[in-house]
């Protein structure tokens, strides 16, 4: 009887994932695991992407998701392989009395990117390295565009290769859909 059910749990199991909606598997890329970065310290957490900016329990600093520096000449980049990680804070954001997360509001008739910056952050993610190396230097507009593009959510490894096998499915099953309305629409 054991081995029945097993047999049985099993097929049910290997039928669930080609039961599931495009809705259930967009669902679930928007959840894959992503890694964020304490404000402070830097200490490397992975949660949920749902999860957003949060509080880490343990040291009480803001977390923010994982940026990573493409730049191919970095100066953050330590030539170990190991991508050069950075976040981009939103200034804007601390950690209240009760371990809750405060915004301050933007004062009245100040430009938001101006209070921004007096705070110390940057309106698009930018990578502290680079701009160190940056800071004070004229630049065109095509060089600051070239630099917010170096600037990418950074995505676990182990994240991308599950984004593709759901990338891969959902593309299945949108075509499989497209064409049994096709099919059901002949003759008519």
């Amino acid at each position: 009887m054991p081995r029945i059910a097993i047999l049985i749990g099993g097929i049910i199991l290997s039928g669930c994932g080609a039961d599931r909606s495009l809705s259930q598997i967009e669902q679930e890329m928007r959840s894959l695991d992503t890694l964020y970065l304490t404000a402070g310290s830097g200490k490397k957490i992975t949660a949920a992407a749902t999860k957003g900016v949060f509080v880490d329990g343990e040291s009480g600093e803001l977390c923010f998701p994982a940026y990573v520096c493409t730049n191919p000449e970095c100066p953050g980049s330590q030539g170990d392989g190991q991508p050069f990680l950075f976040i981009h804070r939103d200034v804007m954001l601390r950690v209240g009395p009760g371990g809750e997360i405060v915004r301050d509001e933007m004062p009245q008739g100040r430009n938001p990117v101006d209070v921004i910056e007096s705070r110390g952050g940057f309106a698009n993610p930018t990578c502290p390295a680079c701009w160190e190396v940056r800071r004070g230097r004229p630049e065109t507009q095509a060089m600051k565009q070239q630099f917010v593009e170096w600037a990418q959510p950074y995505t676990l490894p182990v994240a991308a290769a599950r984004k593709k096998e759901l990338e891969d499915e959902y593309q299945r099953k949108a075509a499989a859909k497209s064409g049994s309305r096709r099919r059901s629409n002949v003759g008519r």
